[in-house]
């Protein structure tokens, strides 16, 4: 049997000679590691929680010259665990406060995503999306909007408490659970150099008095160890309520909506962005995003979200108008 594979803000350390990760334009090399091949290496480092790897290929990046601030805040990050001083993980028997204690448990190591997971707080969306400008998708599990005969699933409830602003805890455990998921199911921590919200509608953001999708993407930098780049997309305007549009409709209304920040534009050049969002209906919204990056030179878009929101209904997901989502 496969052995479980550690978490986000596990900071054990692996040995530098167990390493997994080897120093480029190493032994038999004709020539020296590039800055570029330096950040390949550490990216994967990062990704096996090889923190003494890391530090090494990031203090070499920057020695060769690479200015870019993405290197240099990750090493801090790196550092930050290397201490001990990074957002502590939650315990692995956190969700049972909302489901009471398990009685039996047979899972050889458990883990907050292990768990949850077993009693099912996260299930697997069974449809995708259909992206134009994203270059890949992952969702933690699936959102239930209220009326759904399973909106009261955990994951579900949890984020409309985000959307209602109860709790910093609860944000702070999905963003750890979306962290593990990103880590362990997919080679996005492998290929991206930022980490970058999705903005809030401006009315939106005035009606709520927060941001939680920032301070989501903030609690994912300290987890995936990945440089955040605050407002580097702005809603330059407020667009008609997105729920009783279909996906057609919402492309057109998000058109121009979403631009990158002129003032943080060249952070995009030639770099791998991971962008950020609770929720995920049709795509548009991250897709507009994603267009507005690789505009502003960004080589690839990756999108995380916590759930797809979707019916449990197969005859209601098979219909071309996307069901609404609750606003609170």
């Amino acid at each position: 049997m496969k052995s479980p594979v550690p978490e986000p803000g596990a900071a054990r350390e692996r040995s530098s000679g167990n390493s997994s990760t080897r120093t480029p334009g190493g032994p038999g090399s004709s020539t020296g590691p590039t800055a570029s091949d330096c950040i390949v290496a550490a990216k994967v480092a990062v990704a096996q929680r090889d923190w003494p790897g890391a530090q090494r290929h990031l203090s070499q990046a920057a020695t060769l010259g690479n200015g870019q601030w993405h290197v240099n805040r990750r090493l801090e990050l790196v550092n930050l665990v290397r201490q001990g001083r990074s957002t502590p993980e939650p315990p692995a028997n956190w969700a049972e406060r909302f489901m009471g204690h398990c009685a039996t448990c047979s899972q050889p190591t458990r883990t907050p995503l292990s768990c949850a997971k077993c009693v099912q707080y996260v299930k697997p969306p069974a449809t995708a999306v259909n992206f134009r400008h994203v270059d890949e998708h992952y969702s933690l599990g699936v959102y239930r909007w209220q009326g759904d005969p399973e909106s009261c699933n955990a994951l579900s409830r949890m984020i409309r408490w985000l959307k209602a602003e109860k709790g910093d805890e609860v944000l702070r455990y999905l963003a750890y659970l979306l962290s593990c998921g990103i880590r362990t199911e997919t080679q996005f921590l492998q290929a991206a150099d930022i980490l970058v919200p999705v903005p809030p509608d401006p009315n939106r953001r005035q009606e709520r008095g927060f941001n939680n999708v920032t301070q989501l993407a903030r609690y994912m930098e300290s987890y995936c160890v990945l440089p955040i780049a605050e407002e580097m997309l702005v809603k330059t305007k407020a667009t008609d309520d997105l729920r009783q549009m279909n996906r057609h409709e919402r492309r057109g209304a998000l058109t121009g909506s979403i631009e990158v920040n002129s003032r943080k534009r060249h952070l995009a050049k030639e770099t791998t962005i991971l962008i950020v969002d609770d929720v995920v209906t049709s795509g548009a919204t991250l897709d507009t995003c994603a267009q507005a990056l690789k505009e502003a030179g960004a080589t690839r878009v990756l999108a995380a979200t916590l759930a797809r929101s979707e019916s449990s209904q197969a005859s209601e997901r098979a219909g071309e108008r996307d069901p609404e989502i609750p606003v609170f």
